[in-house]
This record gives structure tokens, C-alpha cells and sequence, in this order.
């Protein structure tokens, strides 16, 4: 292991400070120090940070939530698929899963993550009969099968990115796609901004990934994909930051959507995405068909 990065803050609590090691042999980087097996799920223990997006009023949730079925539609478009079952795979409050539940009227769209229920004040509160909670454990054990799986801006928080991918891709149907999306460290905003990268995001995300490196991941995982880069808006944790300010602070939130072509500019100046994204069949598909 060599050192990417060093002197990393937690952008939540910036008294802490990280290291990014990249590893020699197949180049994917590493927090460190890296949370362990029994003390990862108490960083979500409080349900306080992004990845849980609750419910919200005003124009602008409305905005996100128009935003996110578009973005479904899009995913189930270039996957080739009009899906049936759905799965939200670190659902978090259910943003994701309610817009998919709207997007796919006639689909059993499910949205499932470590714990037995989902947070109070959830999505899933008095949710349509199409949507629904469980537990991932209980999936595994009861051998569900979806269409569509998706696994936005997960990959990053798991230990083991190989063992997921790989009970991911065994609960798709024999048609069945998987969709993964991770922050792209090698997008010009990463390079320029370092250290105060907002999603590098520590300590939550465990692993770093390049485009070669997911590509790998993903075929360790018998998965066939295909990977290409797309924006995920930022620019208001940017401003926040930049002022001293917490990366929520919801005062940053309109201007960082002013700044976002910002943003769009400078990955297409380097060629890149903020993020990247693969749609993955098993490795088998196509024999099978």
C-alpha cells in the first residue's frame, strides 16, 4: 500500500483526520484507519447525514424527487428493461425507492439496508402498495429476485465491494441488470480539490474508485458491465465547505444549484464524470440466453 492522500478531514467532524492508501497490486484506495466489521454501522447509527434523505416540502424537494424518477426512467432505458421487481439496495430514508415506486407503477419496487426497519419519518411511511421495506438479511435468506437492482452510491460504504457485487448479481432475474454508481477519483473536481473533496466523505466510504478499478471489482464479481460517467450535483457542499460552514447547511443548497454548470464544465474540460456508473449482468448472461 502507498499513500494517495494524506491528512484527510472528516468533513462532518473536521478534528479527525484520515490517510488514502492506494493498493500496489490492483489500485483501489483505502481509508485508513478503516472501521471495523462490529463498529461500521455506528456511523449511521443517528440517520443525520446525507445518506439519509428524508422526505421534504418546498419547491426544490420537489425538484430532487422529479430529479430522481427522471433518472430511474433513464437507468431502466439503457438497461434495456421495463422492470417488474425492483430493488433499492442501501435505501437509506427511501428517496430512491419512492421515485422508482412512481416511475414503475405496475413494479414490487423494495428498498432494503442493514437495519430491521426503516427510519422514522421515512419514505416509507404510509407508502403505495408497490413499496415496501425489508431487511437485506431476509432477502438473501428468502432468495428474491429483481429485474433491477440499485446500488447508488453504495459500493463505497461496503468492506467487501467483490462479496456484495457478487450477492447482488445473484439476485437478478435471468434478464436482470444491476446498476452501480461511486464517486470517480480521478474526475478533474477530485483532482482539483484534494483533501476537501466533498465525496470522498470520511470515514463512511471505506474504498476510492477509479474507472479501472470498479472495472475490476466488478469482473472479481463474475459480473459483466458495462461503465461510463455521470454528474452528481455538489457544488453547494463545495460553497459550504469553501465559507467554514457545515457541507449541509441548507443555505448552500440554491446556490450550489446555481454553481453546478460549474461543475458539468469542468468534467467535460477533463473528459471525465464526477461519477462513474456500470450496468451489470451476470457473467453468464449470455450464454444462458
Amino acid at each position: 500500500m502507498c499513500e494517495w492522500l494524506s491528512n484527510v478531514p472528516d468533513l462532518e467532524f473536521p478534528g479527525d483526520r484520515f490517510a488514502l492508501l492506494r493498493c500496489a497490486t490492483c489500485g483501489l484506495i483505502a481509508t485508513d484507519p478503516y472501521p471495523r466489521d462490529d463498529t461500521i454501522s455506528t456511523i449511521y447509527a443517528t440517520g443525520d447525514s446525507s445518506d439519509y434523505e428524508f422526505p421534504e416540502a418546498g419547491l426544490l424537494a420537489k425538484v430532487k424527487e422529479r430529479l430522481a424518477r427522471r433518472r430511474i426512467r433513464t437507468i431502466a432505458r439503457l438497461a434495456g428493461i421495463r422492470p417488474k421487481a425492483v430493488l433499492d439496495y442501501g435505501t437509506g430514508a427511501g428517496r430512491y425507492a419512492a421515485a422508482a415506486a412512481r416511475a414503475f407503477p405496475d413494479a414490487d419496487v423494495v428498498g432494503t439496508d442493514f437495519a430491521h426497519e426503516p427510519p422514522p419519518g421515512s419514505y416509507f411511511e404510509g407508502a403505495t402498495a408497490n413499496l415496501r421495506y425489508r431487511e437485506y438479511a431476509t432477502l438473501l435468506e428468502g432468495g428474491a429476485r429483481f429485474d433491477l437492482i440499485f446500488a447508488r452510491h453504495v459500493l463505497e460504504h461496503v468492506a467487501d465491494p467483490i462479496a456484495i457485487v457478487r450477492d447482488w448479481i445473484g439476485m437478478l432475474s435471468p434478464d436482470g441488470v444491476l446498476y452501480v454508481e461511486v464517486p470517480n477519483t480521478t474526475s478533474v473536481t477530485a483532482r482539483l480539490l484534494r483533501e476537501r473533496w466533498p465525496l470522498l466523505y470520511l470515514p463512511k466510504h471505506l474504498s476510492h474508485f477509479t474507472r479501472e478499478t470498479l472495472a475490476k471489482i466488478l469482473a472479481a464479481a463474475d459480473g459483466t458491465a458495462t461503465i461510463a460517467s455521470c454528474e452528481m450535483p455538489m457544488m453547494g457542499n463545495v460553497l459550504a465547505i469553501a465559507s467554514g460552514r457545515s457541507r449541509f447547511d441548507p443555505r448552500f443548497r440554491i446556490p450550489g444549484m446555481l454553481a453546478h454548470p460549474v461543475q458539468i464544465v469542468l468534467e467535460s474540460l477533463g473528459r471525465q464524470g464526477t461519477c462513474l456508473y456500470a450496468l451489470v449482468r451476470g457473467a453468464g448472461d449470455d450464454e444462458e440466453r
